[in-house]
């Protein structure tokens, strides 16, 4: 059952009220898939916000708040492509779709978001490794982030979905 409303009418409200569309649909879509490469969970709509603008007369998105891996949680409160958990490159690119992006523009976001996540790994490094060593749960959601990271990337690179 889904618990909430898809990414993609997050996405169709951005593209009415957003003073820059173009820009806050990539950083909505990358936030989602960072949220769903660290577990993530918590993603309900009170973590998403929009800023007016003066200036321009328009919203824009605000910058990501509250993006923390849930330990116990493994189930979206927003959905992907319909999917709450086990959430699929497919599935991330079918909401790609939803946002009326490209596959190929989807995955370049998917990489970057990797990219980010990775580079979070190593500037964190030894932070991580003192909680996950001495917290068991921690180890297991750094092993499953690891794990997803490896997934996406494999998949990536040979088009399996």
């Amino acid at each position: 059952e889904q618990l909430g409303l898809p990414y993609s009418r997050m996405a169709d409200i951005i593209k009415k009220v957003s003073g820059n569309p173009k820009e806050d649909l990539h950083n909505l879509y990358k936030q989602m898939l960072i949220n769903i490469i660290i577990y993530n969970c918590d993603d309900h709509l009170k973590n998403f916000s929009m800023i007016y603008n003066p200036a321009v007369h328009r919203f824009c998105l605000s910058p990501a708040y509250d993006v923390v891996p849930n330990l116990w949680q493994r189930e979206h409160i927003l959905s992907v492509s319909g999917k709450t958990r086990n959430i699929a490159i497919k599935d991330i690119l079918k909401e790609g779709e939803n946002f009326s992006f490209s596959r190929q523009y989807s995955l370049q976001l998917l990489d970057e978001a990797i990219q980010g996540v990775r580079k979070s790994f190593e500037k964190n490094r030894n932070m991580l490794h003192a909680l996950s060593s001495s917290h068991p749960l921690c180890h297991r959601l750094m092993d499953n982030i690891q794990d997803n990271i490896d997934i996406f990337k494999i998949r990536q690179k040979t088009g399996r979905t």
